[in-house]
C-alpha cells in the first residue's frame, strides 16, 4: 500500500452530547446534577451497544465534560461505535490515532480510520484524508 498523505486533523468532531436529553429544568426540579444525571443515561445506552451514545460517551471522556478526562477511555469507546461501523466514531479514533491521543501514535490506523468514515461520506474525513485520498488507493 503506498504511503498516505493525510491533512492534519484539526479536532474531532464535537456534538453538544447533552442534545438528546431531557430539558435541564428537569433534572433541577428533582435535585440532582443534570450533567451526573446525563452522564449515567448515556453510559447505560453505551453499555447497551447503542453507537451513538458509545461515540458521545467517548466524546464526553476526550473533553473532561461531566466525567474525568481520559482520551484512553474516549479511544475505546469511539472504537465500540466504530467497529459498528458508524461514521463519526470511525472519524474520532482515527484522529485519537492521528494524534497519539489514548492509542499509540499511528498514521497507517488513522488513515484506514478515516477511509472507512469517508467512504460513508463523512465530510471531516474525506477532509483529512486529503484530495489524493478521496476517492480511495488506486
Amino acid at each position: 500500500m503506498p504511503a498516505v498523505k493525510m491533512r492534519e486533523p484539526r479536532t474531532r468532531m464535537r456534538r453538544n452530547i447533552w442534545k438528546t436529553s431531557a430539558p435541564l429544568i428537569v433534572f433541577l426540579l428533582v435535585g440532582c446534577s443534570a450533567s451526573e444525571h446525563q452522564i449515567e443515561v448515556l453510559r447505560k445506552r453505551a453499555e447497551r451497544g447503542l453507537p451513538d451514545a458509545q461515540t458521545q460517551l467517548g466524546l464526553a471522556y476526550d473533553s473532561g465534560e461531566g466525567v474525568p478526562k481520559d482520551p484512553a477511555i474516549a479511544a475505546e469507546w469511539y472504537r465500540k461505535a466504530a467497529e459498528q461501523g458508524y461514521a463519526e466514531a470511525q472519524h474520532n479514533l482515527a484522529v485519537s490515532y492521528y494524534h497519539g491521543e489514548g492509542v499509540p501514535k499511528d498514521f497507517a490506523r488513522a488513515a484506514e480510520w478515516f477511509r472507512k468514515a469517508a467512504e460513508q461520506g463523512y465530510a471531516a474525513a474525506q477532509y483529512n484524508l486529503g484530495p489524493d485520498q478521496r476517492s480511495g488507493p488506486e
